[in-house]
């Protein structure tokens, strides 16, 4: 009995695996027919074929980086000449767009996907030799198992407040905690004083959590903790929804301020700006009275008699909560992306 056991096991091993190969091969024709059909409207230079396209994200390759771009000029104001950095460049969905608009400025962005970003350094940089890409060896067990770095003490390799511009889209929603506060401290370290910073989360609160006990979310995450859900239990990374309490709290700690939030339309909502919920951050400027009086020298008598009340107000300014202005859509405002 055990013999055959073992035999069945085996058996059932093989049609599994043939399977496997079978759909793999089935997905490459598809995806080999589909960039035939590609190459008809774009260049091999354009973009990059579908199986690095699938890294970026879902929808449309080309309209989806041209949206983003429109977001980061009328919601963040990015100028032609700014520096800017992309967390997760991914295969330049949206370093393809800005390639129309950064003409005085510079790219710099960073993935763990080695693929995607050599395709970018082949067909990006020589037509425009003012983008810059790296490769990034963080351990990701999806495309990078063998990665040299945790994400958790990846230190991006550039100089503190190198960029006028920072952006993560879609980054922080396939990221863990560990991962994401790390993240924030570097883009913090090398933001400009007063530069912006657009991200995108799914972000949990009242009334996401409401859709989505209702069925009216596109997502459904579960698995709650009191810092993050996640959509499968399986592939964690696969989409993951972050308790606005957190979020918060990150901006706060790195010295971002949060100017607006636009709340996207996966959680039910009917206008939004796009599918993940948006913030708009700038990072504000170290206050002197820290850089003179966290460790100061001995002081005279008569600045002694002072430093009762400068560190009084230097504990109401760490305790002082950052602004936020949590302005959603007008009823004017067109739903750009469902």
């Amino acid at each position: 009995m055990a013999v055959n056991l073992k035999k069945t096991i085996q058996k059932n091993q093989t049609l599994f695996q043939t399977a496997k190969s079978a759909k793999l091969a089935a997905c490459n024709l598809k995806d080999a027919v589909l960039d035939a059909a590609d190459s008809t409207f774009f260049s091999h230079d354009e973009i990059p074929p579908r199986k690095l396209r699938r890294w970026s994200g879902g929808g449309n390759f080309v309209a989806v980086g041209e949206l983003s771009l429109r977001q980061f000029i009328t919601l963040a104001d990015l100028k032609p000449n700014e520096t800017v950095l992309d967390v997760g460049c991914g295969a330049g969905r949206i370093a393809v767009a800005l390639t129309n608009y950064l003409n005085d400025g510079e790219y710099y962005g960073f993935d763990l996907h080695k693929k995607c970003v050599a395709w970018c350094q082949n067909h990006i940089t020589p037509k425009f030799p003012n983008f810059h890409f790296k490769f990034a060896d963080i351990y990701y067990k999806y495309c990078n198992p063998n990665g040299k770095y945790k994400a958790s003490t990846f230190k991006f390799p550039y100089s503190d407040e190198m960029f006028d511009f920072v952006f993560a889209t879609s980054t922080f929603t396939h990221i863990l905690p560990n991962n994401v506060t790390n993240y924030f401290s570097e883009i913090s370290r090398v933001l400009k004083a007063n530069g912006r910073f657009f991200s995108t989360f799914f972000i949990l609160n009242p009334e996401s959590l409401v859709a989505i006990a209702s069925g009216k979310s596109t997502f459904h995450f579960h698995s709650c903790t009191s810092v993050f859900s996640i959509e499968e239990p399986r592939i964690p990374e696969l989409a993951i929804a972050y308790q606005e309490k957190f979020i918060k709290s990150l901006y706060k700690t790195n010295r971002i301020n949060i100017e607006q939030i636009f709340y996207g339309s996966w959680s039910g909502r009917e206008k939004a700006l796009g599918l993940q919920d948006i913030i708009i951050g700038q990072k504000t400027r170290t206050p002197e009275i820290i850089t003179h009086w966290t460790s100061p020298p001995k002081l005279g008598r008569e600045l002694q008699n002072t430093r009762p009340q400068l560190q009084k107000n230097l504990r109401e300014f760490r305790d002082k909560p950052a602004r936020v202005n949590e302005t959603q859509h007008t009823s004017e405002e067109p739903a750009l992306f469902h």
